[in-house]
């Protein structure tokens, strides 16, 4: 291949590069400070639905609750500039661990293990970071926590969840925890918990804890699809 007929090509290379890296930074920039949980089930997939009008993008450093997103806030903040930020932590806060040491590690709530996050320090890690985000100019969102279920079939009883690490019930009390902050706050709140719900009969059994995308989507009802309407009707506004 001659020079000319190279940088020719090379050319035509660089500005299909250049024209990605403007696609992607011409849209809404979306940062998503989220539990793994959220990140897998819920964001991810509305990342790919809503590519072309929003970019959802992760921190680069590793937050697990609302107490590891509290410390690390201004690192994470300082990586970019938001035209929007979606704030969703709940399992990462409700389960149970090793009160013996400084990284979070399971324990059994039968073995001494404690919870992570108590309903008081819940809120005020909350209230912190939503004055912190709104403070940025930013457009915030928040999602409420999918359930943890101990329901009741005409084969017998059951639960969706490790008894032995988390409550059920427990992300109905801390939602309703976040739905106080919200409202004090005025942010939008994505309730993922009762579009769960909505699509379970009374006596139905629920998959695991982790399986509500899969489950939701064979009954036509993706779990994202709420957090990706509200994005699109907020940054609409």
């Amino acid at each position: 291949m001659s020079r000319l007929a190279t940088l020719f090509v090379l050319a035509l290379s660089f500005g299909s590069y250049v024209r990605v890296q403007s696609d992607e930074t011409a849209v809404p920039q979306v940062l998503c400070l989220v539990d793994s949980f959220q990140k897998n089930q819920v964001v991810t997939p509305a990342g790919k639905e809503l590519k072309g009008k929003a970019k959802m993008v992760f921190p680069k450093v590793e937050v697990y609750d609302t107490g590891s997103a509290l410390e690390r806030i201004e690192e994470i903040l300082d990586s970019g500039e938001w035209d929007m930020i979606y704030l969703s932590f709940g399992l990462g806060d409700l389960f149970y661990k090793d009160p013996g040491t400084r990284e979070i590690r399971a324990m059994s709530k039968f073995s001494g293990g404690v919870r992570v996050t108590s309903p008081e320090q819940y809120e005020e890690n909350l209230s912190r970071l939503t004055r912190r985000l709104r403070a940025t100019g930013a457009k915030v969102i928040w999602g409420h926590t999918t359930p943890l279920i101990s329901g009741e079939t005409s084969k017998g009883p059951y639960r969706n969840f490790q008894e032995n690490l988390f409550d059920g019930g427990s992300p109905a009390d801390y939602n309703a925890i976040a739905s106080r902050v919200m409202k004090r706050e005025e942010i939008p709140i994505v309730d993922l918990h009762r579009h769960v719900m909505e699509h379970f009969e009374g006596d139905e059994r629920h998959p695991p804890f982790n399986g509500y995308a899969k489950a939701l989507s064979g009954k036509e009802a993706p779990l994202h699809t709420p957090l990706v309407e509200e994005i699109l009707e907020v940054l609409d506004r």
